[in-house]
């Protein structure tokens, strides 16, 4: 009886497409919305730019006052003497700005806001680049050692075959160590493409924030700039 619930519940799942789905491609716009909200550049300065945001109300407002409070001969000097007193001083200090100065610190907080934006779309510009250029070097690097391992298959019947003719007589000993030698390069140069791939695939995964294991099928994106809401540059202030 478990046994025909088990088969059923597989056909059920063949005949619905759910138990064989492939998995998806990973876009480029979905890498780029991940490093877009969870790269620690673009995180720090969101967080600067909100501060310099709530600094610009405060920027024109005047200077709160400073209140300091002393106090004299407690349990200090007075103890030695006759004379038993406690003096304390309390001072009130505010400062007052000139007429000019209100509207040239607001200038320059909304200056500095303005600039923490264009720090930021450029940061956002340079991930975006760096991005495409993952994208365009994985398929590449997969590719290379797609054809490596066709290489080292080649080699590996080569040697089987110059094995072969050597046991029967056919070929010199020396054209086996010759077999050999070059299967051992063509499987170098798989390890060497596949080290490369593994490296691209951890730098792209520092700026997206996923998975290695997320990056066995890669979209090769357009080439082209998308930005999410950034001027021209002749704009800049």
């Amino acid at each position: 009886m478990l046994k025909s619930c088990l088969l059923g519940l597989v056909l059920w799942g063949l005949g619905t497409g759910l138990a064989w789905a492939e998995p998806a491609d990973l876009s480029f716009p979905q890498a780029f919305q991940q490093a877009h909200q969870h790269h620690p550049r673009l995180l720090q300065l969101r967080q600067q730019i909100g501060l310099a945001e709530a600094r610009l109300p405060q920027a024109a407002a005047g200077l709160n006052p400073e209140v300091t409070l002393t106090n004299e001969d407690f349990l200090g000097s007075a103890s030695w003497t006759p004379d038993r007193f406690t003096q304390f001083t309390l001072e009130w200090a505010q400062t007052f700005w000139l007429a000019a100065q209100p509207a040239l610190r607001e200038k320059v907080a909304a200056q500095q806001i303005a600039l923490l934006r264009w720090e930021y779309l450029l940061a956002e510009r340079q991930i975006w680049l760096e991005l495409q250029q993952h994208f365009l070097r994985i398929p590449y690097l997969q590719q290379q050692g797609h054809w490596a391992e066709k290489l080292v298959a080649q080699a590996v019947q080569q040697l089987a075959l110059t094995q072969r003719l050597v046991a029967l007589g056919r070929v010199a000993p020396s054209e086996l160590l010759a077999v050999e030698v070059a299967l051992q390069q063509e499987e170098a140069s798989l390890k060497h493409w596949q080290t490369l791939l593994r490296q691209e695939q951890l730098r792209l995964v520092l700026l997206w924030g996923g998975e290695p294991t997320e990056l066995s099928r890669v979209a090769v994106p357009e080439l082209r700039w998308q930005p999410s809401g950034m001027p021209v540059l002749t704009e800049h202030p």
